[in-house]
């Protein structure tokens, strides 16, 4: 494996942190606004449905099946409305409104038939329910709606996605201005620690720091060094006594050769005639 530096290490754990708390809180986002507006689909076709039943209940009592079309006309200005469709007593169909082909609508609706929905089918929203007057049923209303949970959940998605990839790129820029404050006193020590290793001068010493951790770590750096100069300065005046010392035993040595190797008073004499 590559080896890599502290500063890309402290961005590539600040960038993954920061992208998984990211695709977290978009990932909640994006569930959040999908189930928002499945129940805001789901409450808007009920009202509607509500509304339609009420205003077609008298027209249906009376068999008008003009005065239903009319009421179902209405539903024009609702674009997301696709089909709907107002069945008399005998299931039959009696009025409809559909933006469609015609033969998505059933043909007949008995008054038995459970009411349903609303319930989402593919792209669609769809419902039956029970059309009631004076407390009894008459009749009931189919709806169809285009509800584009799908499109709004992509479009959403989008948003997300962009603004979420300007957040990567602002905290990228944010902790690099940060990391550099960080990481510039233990770039300064290495630079220190390097130009001792280099020159072999003890007396280089690493800035203090305003961080407090960092100063005890900068500081005993420091006293380390000075360690370091004090052994390095014993040392050294012993080497240069030992020097002087071994100097003068060479000298003495050098005497004592000479002294043996010169001719003695007592030996060059001349002896004297008996």
């Amino acid at each position: 494996m590559k080896p890599t530096s502290l500063r890309q290490q402290l961005t590539r754990a600040a960038m993954l942190t920061t992208l998984l708390a990211i695709l977290l809180s978009a990932g909640a986002l994006l569930t959040y606004e999908l189930m928002v507006y499945r129940r805001v689909g789901i409450a808007d076709m009920r009202t509607q449905a509500d509304l339609i039943a009420r205003s077609t209940a008298p027209a249906l009592a009376s068999s008008d099946a003009q005065a239903a079309w009319e009421n179902l006309y209405l539903l024009r200005q609702q674009p997301q409305i696709r089909a709907a469709a107002v069945y008399g007593r005998d299931g039959a169909l009696i009025a409809s409104h559909t933006t469609t082909a015609k033969n998505e609508l059933r043909a007949r609706i008995p008054l038995t038939s459970e009411a349903w929905g609303p319930r989402f089918s593919g792209s669609s929203l769809e419902m039956v329910r029970p059309i009631e007057h004076n407390g009894a049923r008459i009749g009931m209303l189919y709806l169809k709606a285009e509800h584009g949970v799908w499109q709004r959940f992509v479009d959403f998605a989008l948003i997300v996605l962009a603004v979420s990839a300007v957040s990567l790129v602002a905290a990228y820029y944010l902790f690099v201005v940060l990391q550099r404050r960080i990481t510039a006193p233990l770039e300064k020590m290495t630079s220190v620690a390097r130009d001792v290793i280099g020159s072999h001068n003890w007396s280089l010493r690493a800035p203090a720091t305003d961080y407090k951790d960092l100063d005890v770590l900068v500081d005993a750096f420091n006293r380390m060094l000075s360690e370091c100069e004090i052994r390095t300065t014993e040392l050294e005046r012993e080497m240069v006594t030992r020097q002087g010392v071994e100097r003068e035993l060479r000298q003495a040595d050098r005497q004592k050769d000479t002294f043996l190797r010169s001719p003695s008073p007592t030996n060059c004499a001349t002896p004297s005639r008996p």
